[in-house]
Order: structure tokens, then C-alpha cells, then sequence
């Protein structure tokens, strides 16, 4: 089952720093028939994603692919596509160059794993992101 945390003080505050985590685990993808998406962050108008990064806390073991992705309903590897991530070694990956973003419509920052070959056994990963209201 995904974990999130959002941290948000004073969401409605231009220039307040906000942080938002979720945890993606192997069980839910093995649920989900090869895949799990986790919603890491309503963002509302007006705001931009900062920084983020996704770090794998404990490693995948998925028998043929492990795959982590993090990005929003339009573009759903914005953040972090296949390949940025080795999820098969603990470690951290920040978010891609094309951070920071400007959202001027509501969105729904997703993380999602998914594996191909035999089902994986364990893995954990913390996705977090830092987000801030823009002034009017």
C-alpha cells in the first residue's frame, strides 16, 4: 500500500516551500498485476515543482525489469522516465533537468513502478518532491 506525506504549512502562501513524499512498494505492483501508481502530489494552480528525487531504500529484485517513473497527467516520465533510476541498488536520483516546473492548471504528480519477469519480493522506494505557490 502507497504511504504519502504532504507537508504543507501554508499551501495557500506564495512563497512557501511545501514537501510531499510517497512510498511505492513491490507488493503493490505484484497486487497490481505488474504496476502500481501512487499519487505523490495534488499541486494546485499557480505553483511550481521545485526539486524532488526518488530514493530506493531498499532494492527492487523484480526478475527481468525494474521500472520507476515520476511525472504528472500529462507527461507521466516528466520527472524521472525508465532508465533514470536503478532500482535494483539502493541509492538517490534526483528529478531530471526540466525541474523546476510551473504548473498554471491544477495536476496530480504520479510515481509508478512496474516490473516485467518473475515478481519481485522486496523493494521500497521515497519519492519527495518540494513545491511552492507562486504569487497571483
Amino acid at each position: 500500500m502507497s504511504r504519502v506525506s504532504t507537508s504543507a504549512a501554508k499551501p495557500d502562501v506564495a512563497g512557501v516551500v511545501n514537501y510531499s513524499e510517497v512510498y511505492i512498494f513491490a507488493e503493490d505492483a505484484v497486487a497490481g498485476s505488474g504496476s502500481h501508481t501512487a499519487n505523490l502530489l495534488a499541486i494546485p494552480a499557480n505553483a511550481r515543482v521545485l526539486r524532488g528525487a526518488a530514493d530506493i531504500e531498499e532494492a527492487f529484485d523484480a526478475g527481468t525489469t525494474n521500472v520507476l517513473i515520476v511525472g504528472d497527467e500529462d507527461d507521466d516520465d516528466h520527472f524521472l522516465a525508465a532508465g533514470d533510476v536503478n532500482e535494483a541498488a539502493t541509492g538517490v536520483t534526483a528529478f531530471a533537468s526540466n525541474t523546476p516546473k510551473r504548473y498554471t492548471a491544477a495536476k496530480t504528480l504520479k510515481a509508478k513502478y512496474s516490473y516485467t519477469g518473475t515478481a519481485p519480493t522486496i523493494g521500497r522506494a521515497r519519492v519527495w518532491c518540494e513545491w511552492v505557490r507562486l504569487g497571483e
